[in-house]
């Protein structure tokens, strides 16, 4: 057995009685520092997916035993968030990375805001359930952005995750939220700014609840 699974068998009794978070944070980070800080020398999109993939079997198996362990399925959606939160932090780092067209896509962090929705936007998420993403730019270097956003999804598709997503302006996001109750709801209750830009995405959500409580207000 890996021997990152070992010493979550050595903790039986605090699943039940309540495992702390705290602990098993510190265990994912630990993993993650030797697992990951791989990538950093790698180019290939395949083999960074494959890192990805390596790490997250462990991790789910570690969920696996804090679940069968006593762990509850609230414990167990929060853990799991957290760990993903650490992939989707280490793929957006890696599709603008040096080498393998990178450099050319780091131009675009500055213009493209990604915000979390969904069960994962309120930091709790149900084993297989899947990733709900907005990536929120400016409408600025379009074509840089928009190949950013699919090496990042493609990265996360590869690892072994299903996402959904959708790329908006400010704008378009403002008027989907008017027609659309579940991305209107998602956007103002069931959220996390993530990665990019936060004043951006702090003005586009107040502007999509401006709207939502004066109809009439000019959107």
């Amino acid at each position: 057995m890996d021997s990152r699974l070992q010493d979550s068998l050595h903790d039986l009794d605090q699943y039940r009685t309540g495992k702390p978070m705290s602990m098993h944070r510190e265990k994912v980070l630990t993993h993650a520092g030797t697992r990951l800080t791989r990538m950093k020398g790698l180019s290939d999109p395949a083999e960074i997916a494959q890192e990805l993939r390596r790490f997250l079997k462990v991790e789910n198996e570690r969920l696996r035993i804090a679940h069968r362990s006593g762990a509850d399925g609230s414990w167990v959606a929060q853990a799991r968030s957290f760990v993903l939160d650490i992939v989707v932090d280490h793929a957006f780092r890696a599709a603008t990375w040096p080498g393998g067209g990178g450099e050319f896509l780091a131009r675009a962090k500055n213009t493209c805001s990604l915000i979390a929705l969904g069960g994962y936007g309120r930091g709790e998420l149900a084993p297989y359930s899947d990733l709900d993403l907005l990536f929120l730019h400016t409408g600025r270097h379009t074509v840089q952005t928009r190949q950013l956003v699919e090496s990042i999804l493609r990265l996360l598709w590869d690892a072994g995750l299903t996402v959904g997503h959708s790329f908006r302006t400010s704008k378009e996001c403002t008027a989907a939220a008017l027609t659309d109750p579940h991305l209107q709801t998602a956007t103002q209750t069931e959220r996390r700014f993530y990665r990019g830009s936060a004043t951006r995405a702090r003005r586009t959500l107040r502007q999509i609840w401006r709207c939502r409580l004066s109809p009439g207000t000019k959107c």
